[in-house]
């Protein structure tokens, strides 16, 4: 990760080191390899579509 990215990301959690990790750890864990979303396709969609609100392009692949 960028330290200009870590630099913003620690003012908005006002330098609280542990909700920052919390953040990191949580975005870590969502981190999936290619072959992933290949045999998992369907599934990632279907899990974009009720997460996100607002959004006409749910995904887009090739």
């Amino acid at each position: 990760m960028s330290d200009n990215l870590a630099g913003r990301l620690k003012i908005q959690f006002n330098n609280d080191e542990k909700e920052l990790n919390n953040v990191f750890m949580k975005l870590l864990g969502q981190i999936k390899p290619i072959s992933y979303l290949k045999a998992h396709t369907a599934e990632v969609v279907r899990n974009l579509s009720t997460q996100t609100q607002n959004v006409v392009a749910k995904a887009v692949t090739q």
